[in-house]
């Protein structure tokens, strides 16, 4: 029967594809599991494309064993992942090196205080455990050192990878070759043992607090702020919880509650401004306990590798060193950043505002038209803004990249704050445009709410889908087919590694079955079931088979690693942060669960953050920091212009036509500009009488500077004594040889 044959067919593609599921399934954790231990001689991993000549990545290695000798290199090749890699390495003596000229702070010894200082081989026996290779540097300063060194890699003359590419005299080779794309990553290896335990106590640890010390030790400084700042943050975001549950269920936020308005915008602006100054009183506490509180000055650190300039002797420390005048950097600012930023601001803003007058068109419209899908139509613009949101956010990335390049920042950190700030802007004005336009223009408030919740939510359902599962399954999907690599390597085409069958000879097999059975219908079912038997033996058989090739062959974990998405730094996740803040900051007068929706989804962001650093992306370099960087006056003028909109909002709500119905409307807009000058005053007052540093941290800083002086003026007596002891012998020998004569 037709319907019979329909229903076997799908019945059968079904069972196919769930064969399938449990084929990429099987495939990919086959892959995790062949692995073998990270090699001694490897910290960092340098991966060339598919398409490069072998002899040239010789000369990479020999000239960087010859000019970098600080490096341990080893050339090898991936079969897998059909990629040739430079494993790197250093010496412990090389690293005592590397710890010097990156001015490391490392522990001192009991005797001499037990503080974090700068490394000084001259000094080395003060520091704690130096002659111990496994205890003295971390496996992620280890890292540190080695990047530097392949970082430090300059052309002698004019040499040249290619016809189409070469390098100029000085200049850093490595960046070149990782922005043309010849070398396409480099990545320090990961730990499995601290990566074990990071999984436990930090990614499934509910219970517990996060282990910030081990996360700093493993990750890095920048890491460990972000999450001691989420943390903070996340802590902070429970009175706007419950504060705006309350006010959402007893206080009614139409034009007839006069103080709802007002209250809500003092509580919430007070919030902010005491969440910002807490903050930077931990941010003190965490950088002063690793080190990062008292950096040295800016002068005094290694410029970029990508950053030029003209060669001259120091005024500081006497070197040759690259020098960029400032004013070139502040003429390139002003002529070329500026007015390339602005007009891509009010471009963004102009197609922003085109989308709001075409969603009001096609409302229009769709209550118009007569057909049964014209309510669909609507959601058009809607489509076309979400579209054109992703393109502008790719290209306006690329131009920002661009504009900070030709700025040509000496440092890193600087570099990346100049990129930030302009990606703030843009994403600042992208994605509250509407917010503002809704609130100001159309002085709607019933119509914001609903947007912000579809903000809100489905910015945070989709956020984290882009953030967690797309990565992870690109990941599961490079692993499945690398495990179909690795099957025809090993000469097992027919025998995939899930220890499945092919379904071919499955289907044969079942069809030879049925046609013996039908063929002799006297046959008796034990002779089926011997046949059975004995092929499903001859399977077993290959499948040890199999097993003996797979157990003799294993993975290395830098080719592992390789296919793993890369995780550039933490500016993706403030970004986030940032909007989520804006939007309670800014709008929880207008929508009081806002701050309730924000700690529901950082609850879930702790644990992700965590989750996609130590299971889906390779290991990050570690970034020195003494706090979150620009991020932090961000959240200050947003705490600013977040008075600034509350007003607003107080004044569009109707609060104080029913609070003074006889003014007149002047006197309403002065009320208002004289209201937020109030706050603002407030919120100034409030952040200078929050002091940035504990009183208990002043007192340890004020200790240790009064032993440090104590120490000094101790040696300075010695150097005087010792001085007068030579002096007076000089004189006693000079009269002994008067006498003598």
């Amino acid at each position: 029967m037709p319907i019979v044959k329909e229903c076997r067919k799908r019945f059968s593609n079904l069972r196919q594809f769930a064969h399938t599921g449990r084929e990429l399934l099987t495939r990919t954790q086959t892959w995790r599991s062949l692995s073998s231990k990270p090699p001694s001689n490897c910290d960092v991993v340098v991966i060339f494309g598919e398409e490069e000549n072998v002899a040239k990545i010789a000369w990479l290695a020999d000239i960087l064993g010859n000019r970098v000798p600080e490096l341990i290199v080893t050339q090898t090749y991936h079969s897998r992942t059909r990629t040739h890699a430079l494993y790197l390495a250093c010496s412990h003596k090389n690293l005592l090196k590397g710890a010097q000229e990156l001015k490391m702070r490392k522990r001192l010894i009991e005797e001499v205080g037990g503080e974090l200082q700068e490394f000084c081989i001259e000094d080395m026996e003060l520091f704690e455990d130096v002659m111990d290779e496994k205890k003295f540097f971390t496996s992620c300063e280890r890292q540190t050192i080695v990047r530097h060194y392949l970082m430090s890699l300059r052309a002698a003359s004019f040499e040249s990878w290619s016809d189409d590419l070469s390098f100029s005299i000085d200049q850093s080779i490595i960046p070149v070759l990782l922005s043309a794309g010849k070398i396409q990553s480099i990545f320090p290896l990961h730990n499995r043992e601290t990566l074990n335990v990071l999984l436990h106590t930090w990614v499934g640890g509910f219970k517990h607090h996060q282990p910030i010390d081990l996360v700093e030790e493993y990750f890095g400084m920048q890491i460990a702020l972000y999450f001691a700042w989420l943390s903070h943050y996340t802590k902070a975001l429970i009175f706007p919880a419950v504060f705006g549950i309350l006010c959402w269920l007893l206080l009614p936020y139409d034009k007839n509650a006069a103080l709802y308005y007002p209250i809500v915008a003092l509580c919430t602006m007070l919030w902010a401004t005491l969440f910002l100054e807490s903050w930077k009183r931990t941010n003190s506490s965490y950088t002063y306990r690793y080190g990062t509180f008292d950096r040295p000055s800016k002068l005094l650190e290694e410029p970029r590798p990508q950053f030029y300039g003209y060669w001259e002797p120091s005024a500081i420390t006497g070197r040759l060193e690259r020098f960029y005048p400032r004013w070139c950097r502040c003429m390139t600012v002003c002529l070329v950043t500026v007015p390339v930023v602005g007009v891509c601001l009010l471009f963004v803003g102009l197609v922003a505002l085109g989308h709001m007058r075409l969603q009001e068109i096609t409302d229009r419209k769709a209550q118009k038209w007569p057909f049964l899908l014209a309510s669909l139509v609507s959601y058009l613009p809607m489509i076309l803004h979400a579209i054109c949101i992703f393109v502008f956010n790719e290209v306006y990335y690329k131009i920002a990249r661009w504009l900070t390049d030709r700025e040509n920042h000496r440092l890193e950190e600087d570099y990346s704050n100049a990129l930030v700030a302009k990606l703030i802007l843009f994403q600042f004005v992208n994605i509250f445009y509407a917010s503002f336009y809704i609130a100001f223009c159309q002085k709607d408030l019933d119509l914001l709410r609903q947007h912000l919740i579809t903000m809100l939510v489905t910015r945070q359902i989709t956020g984290n889908l882009k953030e967690y599962f797309l990565p992870y399954g690109q990941t599961r999907m490079r692993q499945a087919w690398l495990s179909v690599r690795f099957d025809r390597n090993i000469g097992t085409e027919h025998i995939p590694l899930s220890g499945k069958t092919d379904e071919s000879n499955d289907s044969m097999d079942d069809d030879s079955v049925k046609a013996t059975s039908k063929s002799s219908p006297g046959l008796s079912q034990e002779c089926i079931t011997e046949d059975t038997d004995v092929r499903r033996r001859n399977e077993g058989d290959q499948l040890t088979k199999q097993a003996s090739l797979v157990k003799d062959v294993s993975i290395p974990p830098a080719e592992q690693e390789q296919i793993m998405p890369n995780y550039y730094d933490t500016s993706e996740d403030y970004l986030e942060m940032f909007i989520q803040f804006g939007f309670v900051s800014m709008f929880t007068c207008a929508f009081p669960i806002c701050g309730l929706l924000a700690l529901l989804n950082n609850i879930l962001e702790l644990r992700g953050d965590a989750w996609k650093l130590v299971v889906i992306f390779r290991r990050p370099f570690a970034q020195p920091a003494n706090g979150i960087g620009v991020w932090e006056h961000a959240f200050d003028i947003v705490s600013y212009v977040a008075i600034a909109v509350n007003i607003g909002l107080i004044g569009v709500s109707g609060s104080l036509e029913l609070l003074f119905p006889h003014l007149r409307s002047i006197d309403y807009v002065l009320l208002l500009i004289a209201i937020e000058h109030l706050f603002f005053v407030l919120r100034y007052g409030l952040a200078r009488m929050v002091p940035p540093i504990p009183s208990s941290l002043e007192r340890k800083m004020a200790t240790l500077e009064h032993k440090r002086r104590e120490a000094l003026r101790t040696l300075e007596r010695e150097e005087r004594r010792e001085a007068f002891m030579r002096n007076e012998q000089h004189l006693a020998a000079g009269s002994d040889s008067v006498s003598r004569t």
